[in-house]
Protein backbone atom coordinates (compact mmCIF):
# COMPACT_ATOMS: atom_id res chain seq x y z
CA UNK A 1 0.00 0.00 0.00
CA UNK A 2 1.61 3.88 -1.16
CA UNK A 3 0.34 7.00 0.39
CA UNK A 4 -2.08 8.40 -1.13
CA UNK A 5 -3.90 11.96 -0.67
CA UNK A 6 -7.45 13.55 -1.95
CA UNK A 7 -9.36 16.17 -0.88
CA UNK A 8 -12.48 15.83 1.06
CA UNK A 9 -14.74 18.20 2.03
CA UNK A 10 -17.05 17.62 4.93
CA UNK A 11 -20.15 19.79 6.29
CA UNK A 12 -18.47 22.76 3.81
CA UNK A 13 -15.14 22.06 5.02
CA UNK A 14 -12.33 20.94 2.69
CA UNK A 15 -9.51 19.21 4.29
CA UNK A 16 -6.54 17.53 2.61
CA UNK A 17 -6.25 13.98 3.49
CA UNK A 18 -3.41 11.57 3.66
CA UNK A 19 -4.34 7.86 3.86
CA UNK A 20 -3.78 4.53 2.79
CA UNK A 21 -6.36 2.34 0.66
CA UNK A 22 -7.01 -1.25 1.03
CA UNK A 23 -9.55 -2.95 -1.59
CA UNK A 24 -9.78 -5.94 0.66
CA UNK A 25 -10.09 -9.57 -0.62
CA UNK A 26 -12.36 -11.67 -2.49
CA UNK A 27 -14.46 -14.41 -0.42
CA UNK A 28 -13.44 -17.83 -1.52
CA UNK A 29 -16.03 -20.40 -0.71
CA UNK A 30 -13.86 -23.92 -0.90
CA UNK A 31 -10.34 -23.97 -2.13
CA UNK A 32 -9.08 -27.59 -3.25
CA UNK A 33 -8.33 -28.44 0.42
CA UNK A 34 -11.98 -28.13 1.69
CA UNK A 35 -10.64 -24.58 3.68
CA UNK A 36 -12.63 -21.13 2.73
CA UNK A 37 -11.78 -17.40 2.89
CA UNK A 38 -14.57 -15.55 4.28
CA UNK A 39 -12.74 -12.16 2.05
CA UNK A 40 -12.53 -8.55 3.38
CA UNK A 41 -14.21 -5.32 2.65
CA UNK A 42 -11.61 -2.32 1.36
CA UNK A 43 -10.66 -0.09 3.87
CA UNK A 44 -9.02 3.13 4.91
CA UNK A 45 -6.07 3.63 7.04
CA UNK A 46 -6.25 7.70 7.93
CA UNK A 47 -2.55 9.10 8.17
CA UNK A 48 -3.32 12.83 8.60
CA UNK A 49 -5.68 15.19 8.08
CA UNK A 50 -5.63 18.92 7.35
CA UNK A 51 -6.67 22.44 6.28
CA UNK A 52 -5.19 24.03 2.91
CA UNK A 53 -2.33 26.36 4.10
CA UNK A 54 -1.79 24.71 7.62
CA UNK A 55 0.61 22.26 9.05
CA UNK A 56 -1.40 21.60 11.56
CA UNK A 57 -2.63 17.70 11.80
CA UNK A 58 -6.33 17.60 12.96
CA UNK A 59 -7.36 14.32 13.52
CA UNK A 60 -6.97 14.19 17.36
CA UNK A 61 -9.02 17.88 17.53
CA UNK A 62 -11.34 16.10 15.22
CA UNK A 63 -15.36 14.63 15.79
CA UNK A 64 -14.99 10.81 15.32
CA UNK A 65 -18.20 11.41 13.49
CA UNK A 66 -16.03 13.55 10.88
CA UNK A 67 -13.40 11.21 10.98
CA UNK A 68 -16.01 7.89 9.73
CA UNK A 69 -17.29 11.06 7.75
CA UNK A 70 -13.87 11.27 5.85
CA UNK A 71 -13.57 7.57 5.92
CA UNK A 72 -16.78 6.80 4.18
CA UNK A 73 -16.13 9.59 1.21
CA UNK A 74 -12.79 7.85 0.47
CA UNK A 75 -14.28 4.77 0.07
CA UNK A 76 -17.50 5.90 -2.08
CA UNK A 77 -14.43 7.45 -4.40
CA UNK A 78 -13.24 3.89 -5.09
CA UNK A 79 -16.55 2.54 -5.56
Amino acid sequence: MSKQETDVNIYGVDFIVEYYYDKGEPMVMYYPDGSGHPGSPPSVELDGIYIEGSEQELYDVLDESVITRIEEKILESYE
